[in-house]
């Protein structure tokens, strides 16, 4: 590994534990929040694991400190342990508290870390746009040679309609536009486009590429996703609404994969194919780092 490579594993790395120390610490700001609602005396909130460096100030009853591994953060709340006694009344503890308001301090770091999904998807979608189907399948690039040239299809051409062997379909996205091609691999394909104002149609016979091993058209499709822009007043509000959809779906996802992982490992005694340790999230942070 020369300088470069080290340079990209060092960034990598440090990149990594910027985003693992900002959800850590946002997830312990949840139960400090939380526990603070509810009356409980919180000793500490650190950023870093102890050891501890150095206090960094005192905010009311709690310490701030700053500590020597740079990994997020934590909170220490009196009461964690039952048999922790410091002279405090017992309703400041947090096992002193309703099952009701435990459950509220605990699950205050995940709430934390919803809405910061939240947050990041408004802001991306307020900057970028939102992305949104075009509901049609474009032509992009057509190869020299293939059989999409031979037939007259053109870049910017709009595939509207494909008819072969008896199936017809009006693609809406590149994925069943690819679906349909593949089931009918070899076949004689008529397809109806949209090229500017007007209607041509076109028949093309998939050929097999220079591998041998892929039927291909032999066209680069446009992408079917474009981000939609919205005005400046408006954008902060769609790109939230918006993101709040977007967190609550891989919200749903997450806690069901986590599920089917749960049922595999305990019940099936079957570790599931592609799951991540935290080697595989820095590999996975890098991969995104680097696109």
């Amino acid at each position: 590994m020369g300088y470069n490579g080290e340079m990209e594993t060092l960034i990598s790395g440090l990149v990594f534990l910027a985003i693992l120390s900002v959800v850590v610490l946002i997830h312990e700001l949840g139960h400090l929040m939380w526990a603070k609602r509810f009356g409980v005396f919180v000793e500490e909130f650190g950023f870093g694991f102890p050891p501890r460096v150095m206090k960094l100030f005192k905010k009311g009853e709690t310490i701030y400190s700053l500590n020597l591994l740079p990994i997020g953060g934590f909170v220490k709340l009196y009461g964690e342990d039952r048999e922790e006694r410091t002279g405090l009344p017992d309703n400041r503890a947090f096992w002193s508290k309703s099952i009701l308001q435990r459950l509220m301090i605990l699950v205050g770091g995940v709430l934390m870390n919803f809405l910061l999904g939240v947050a990041l998807f408004a802001g991306v979608y307020s900057y970028m746009g939102i992305p949104t189907e075009t509901r049609q399948v474009g032509i992009d690039r057509v190869e020299s040679g293939s059989p999409a040239e031979k037939a007259g299809v053109l870049a910017g051409d709009v595939i509207t309609e494909l008819s072969a062997g008896g199936e017809s379909l009006a693609p809406t996205d590149n994925a069943n536009f690819r679906k349909f091609l593949y089931r009918h691999q070899g076949e004689e394909i008529e397809l109806r486009l949209k090229r500017g104002g007007e209607e041509v149609s076109a028949e093309a016979s998939l050929t097999k590429d220079e591998s041998g091993e892929n039927w291909v058209l032999g066209v680069a499709l446009a992408p079917d996703m474009v981000m939609k822009k919205y005005p400046l007043w408006q954008a902060p509000i769609m790109g939230a609404w918006v993101g709040l959809k977007e967190a609550v779906l891989w919200g749903y996802t997450i806690v069901s994969q986590l599920t089917q992982t749960l049922v595999q490992v305990i019940l099936l005694r079957k570790i599931p194919e592609g799951l991540a340790g935290p080697v595989g999230i820095y590999q996975i942070t890098d991969q995104v780092r680097k696109t």
